[in-house]
Parts: structure tokens; C-alpha cells; sequence
């Protein structure tokens, strides 16, 4: 019979990885984990039994989406900001920059998230007229710290977490997607950003459109002083020079009084209708936020229980994986650093029965 060849030692599962380094293979790491096979099944399930509890006891989460789109008023405040940039009074605040980029960071500001925090909601919480939840955001998460400013920051912290906001620059869309323990708490609560924004915009509109009437307030007076001096000096040219048109340098001196008193005029009337629309601004209501997608009837399950568990047992699967080859490794420097570490333990014990021997005679002294 033909003999078989010898079997290396450095082809066992166990032997040191700088010897298997030239034949890391698939097969190779299959047998390993053949070999680590109830590792592989007991590491995935106990993750699993782990994850699972802690997702029930979290509970679902709900989720609420609203889309709305800016709109931004460009007439009344370009044309005060280009009249007083040539008076040189220039108008702070004229221009809002990217509106779209503006309203996404005012969604999650810190101004914003506190009035959403300390607003109070109503939320059914079952089918019975009693189970109803009335209170602020860190009542009904039952925030408990020891300081009111501690318990605004853990709910600040909680609530970034829970307000994601998207944008699509080309159309000019911000998205507003809010996550609850209840789907009417997530509804109130994307409803309650869009009126804070809605309400700040109006705010900030009357206010500049106040700021603005102020300013033309002032320059339509003293624009009306210098339009009645003008004109009062073209009068009194008029009464002296009654036959101006015969003389060509009282007829040029005419024309020069009539510009002067046609651009006074000019400007009296653009600050007169600036002033008129500044004033109808100042009392406006109307929103300027064009809602394209309301939150109410948006409220649905976020994420799902099975997916979770899924994702759970794969990282379960991962660290099975990762153990069994933590264990091959250690298992071959074992076997590489065997007279190491038979000399270790041999120390080892020696230590340990001295430390035994050390605690008898002191037993037997008492």
C-alpha cells in the first residue's frame, strides 16, 4: 500500500497564526468556525435575548412629516435697502440669505426646542376616555433631574434626537420629520415647530417692517422740507424773471431749479408709497411659510420590531464570529508559546500554594 503523506503540524486548526498566515483561506476559516459551531449559536441568541426585552420595554416610536416651502418677500425691502444705501443708511437684516438654509437650522435652534419642550400636548394613549396624557414634553417623558436647568438640557438632549430636518435646495423645500412615544404627540409636535416658525417669521417681519417705517418716516419729512424749499425758490424766480425764455442764462438757471424740484418730488413720492407699504407690513398677518405637506394624518410607526431584532442578532452573529477567531488565536499562541507558559503556571501555582500555606499556619497559630 502506498503510504500517506505526513500530516504537518503547522496544518492544525490550533497552530500559530504567523504559520497559517500562507494559507488564510476560505476553507480555512470555515473549519474554524465549524469547529467554534456552539459558539456560533449560543453568542446570536443571547444577543437576541438580550435586545429583545430592552425593545420591548422602549417601546414603538411614531413619526410625523411635514414639508413646507419659504417664501420670501423681496419688494418693499429691496427697494427701502437700494433708497437707503444712497442715502447712506444702510437697512441691517434687508436680506435673509439662503431661506432654505435658514429655516433648517432655525427648526433645530435652541430658542425653538424650548418652547416645543415647554409646550403642553394632549395625547390619547389608548381607546378608554381616561387614558388621555395631558402635560409638557418632560412630563409626559417623566424627565426627572434635580435642577430645572438640568432637566431642560436632558430634554433638549432627547428631543435633538427626535427632530430630523431635510432639505431639497433646487426646490427650495425644508423637511420636518418629528419621533414620539405616540403618534398624536408626534403631530403636535411637528404642527407646534411649523407655528413657531410661522409666528417668529411674522414677528421678525412686523418688526422690520417697523424699523423700516421708522427710517422712511423720517426721510419722507425731511424730503417734504426740501421738495417745499425747491419749489418755494422756483416760485421766486418765477416773480422776479417773468420773461425768463428771452434771456439764455436765466432760462438755463430755470431748468436747473426745475430738476432740482423734479427730483425732490420724485423722491417724496417713492418714500410716500415705501411709507404706505411699510405700514400695511407692520400690521400683516398673512404666513409666509407655503405649507406643502401638513403633519396632521402623517403620524405612523417608525422602524419596525422584527428589523431591530434582525440587526441584534447579526451583530450577534458578528461577535460569535469574531470570538471564534479570537479563540483560534489565542489557542495557537498557546500552542506556539507552550514551554512559556508552562513555566508560568508552574510559578503561578507555586505562588498560590505559598499564599495556602501562609494562611494555614496562620489558622493554626489562632
Amino acid at each position: 500500500m502506498r503510504d500517506r503523506a505526513p500530516v504537518h503540524p503547522e496544518r492544525h486548526l490550533g497552530a500559530p497564526l504567523q504559520d497559517q498566515r500562507d494559507r488564510f483561506t476560505v476553507f480555512w476559516i470555515l473549519a474554524v468556525l465549524l469547529r467554534h459551531r456552539r459558539m456560533l449559536l449560543i453568542v446570536p441568541a443571547v444577543t437576541l435575548a438580550i435586545a429583545l426585552p430592552v425593545l420591548l420595554i422602549k417601546g414603538r416610536t411614531y413619526r410625523a412629516d411635514s414639508t413646507f416651502k419659504p417664501q420670501v418677500s423681496e419688494g418693499t425691502t429691496s427697494q427701502l435697502s437700494g433708497l437707503a444705501a444712497q442715502f447712506g443708511f444702510p437697512l441691517p437684516g434687508a436680506a435673509l440669505g439662503d431661506p432654505v438654509n435658514y429655516y433648517s437650522e432655525i427648526v433645530t435652534s435652541r430658542e425653538v426646542s424650548e418652547q416645543v419642550i415647554n409646550s403642553r400636548y394632549r395625547v390619547h394613549t389608548g381607546d378608554a376616555p381616561g387614558d388621555t396624557l395631558v402635560g409638557t414634553y418632560i412630563d409626559l417623558y417623566r424627565i426627572r433631574k434635580r435642577t430645572p436647568q438640568a432637566q431642560m438640557r436632558a430634554a433638549l438632549t432627547k428631543l435633538r434626537n427626535q427632530v430630523i430636518v431635510t432639505t431639497n435646495r433646487e426646490a427650495g423645500l425644508v423637511y420636518i420629520r418629528t419621533l414620539a412615544k405616540w403618534p398624536e404627540l408626534a403631530t403636535q409636535m411637528n404642527r407646534r415647530i411649523i407655528d413657531l416658525l410661522d409666528e417668529g417669521n411674522q414677528g421678525r417681519r412686523q418688526s422690520q417692517a417697523a424699523a423700516e417705517r421708522r427710517f422712511v418716516e423720517g426721510r419722507l419729512e425731511e424730503t417734504r422740507r426740501h421738495l417745499d424749499a425747491a419749489e418755494s425758490e422756483a416760485a421766486r424766480f418765477l416773480q422776479k424773471n417773468r420773461r425768463y425764455q428771452d434771456s439764455p442764462m436765466l432760462a438755463l438757471e430755470y431748468a436747473r431749479l426745475q430738476r432740482q424740484v423734479d427730483l425732490r418730488h420724485q423722491i417724496y413720492s417713492t418714500l410716500s408709497l415705501s411709507y404706505e407699504q411699510a405700514r400695511i407690513d407692520e400690521v400683516r398677518n398673512t404666513p409666509l411659510l407655503i405649507l406643502i405637506d401638513s403633519p396632521e394624518g402623517s403620524g405612523r410607526p417608525y422602524g419596525s420590531l422584527w428589523k431591530d431584532a434582525i440587526i441584534w442578532f447579526l451583530i450577534g452573529c458578528v461577535l460569535a464570529v469574531l470570538g471564534a477567531m479570537a479563540s483560534e488565536y489565542l489557542a495557537g499562541r498557546r500552542q506556539a508559546d507552550a514551554p512559556d507558559f508552562t513555566e508560568f503556571r508552574r510559578e503561578a501555582s507555586a505562588v498560590l500554594r505559598g499564599l495556602g500555606l501562609g494562611r494555614r499556619r496562620a489558622g493554626g497559630e489562632g
